[in-house]
């Protein structure tokens, strides 16, 4: 599929200066190629012959949508109750390496590739505490000496 009839000349070249566009149509066989490595459906591109309109679908990878985790979304429990979470990409990391296991302050820092505890990555762990999704290993002692976060062992 190769489109070679601009629209509008000036968005496209705005487009490649700020290098979100290369211009050399590769974008289609790189999309084709990403999701055959990863395993995920094939993408499906729509428009009509007068090209008012360019639609890309790409499906969720059948296991996230297994996991609960379709578009950033997790269920969690807040006060209780079962909720629908929205999470950010580090939110989502941070689950991912927990589904290996326990993991400490420090193991996390060093899986998501960050050097310091930031301000984000504590919210971000407290995002995930207080709506239920991981919790302490020792919950009694938050200060116990070999504290991990894990799992809640309900999701």
């Amino acid at each position: 599929m190769f489109s070679r009839e601009y629209r509008n000349r000036r968005i496209g070249d705005f487009l490649k200066e700020l290098q979100l566009t290369e211009g050399r149509a590769t974008g289609f066989p790189k999309i084709y190629d990403a999701v055959n490595r990863n395993g995920s459906p094939e993408p499906r591109f729509e428009t009509d012959d007068e090209r008012t309109y360019f639609l890309a679908v790409l499906p969720v990878h059948p296991e996230v949508k297994d996991r609960g985790e379709a578009r950033g979304h997790a269920r969690g429990q807040a006060g209780g109750r079962a909720t629908e979470i929205s999470l950010n990409d580090t939110e989502k990391a941070i689950l991912e390496i927990l589904e290996g296991g326990p993991c400490s302050t420090s193991e996390l820092l060093e899986n998501l590739g960050l050097e310091s505890r930031t301000g984000a990555f504590r919210r971000n762990l407290k995002n995930l505490m207080e709506n239920g999704l991981i919790e302490y290993t020792y919950p009694d002692n938050p200060k116990h000496p070999d504290q991990k976060y894990e799992l809640n062992k309900s999701y």
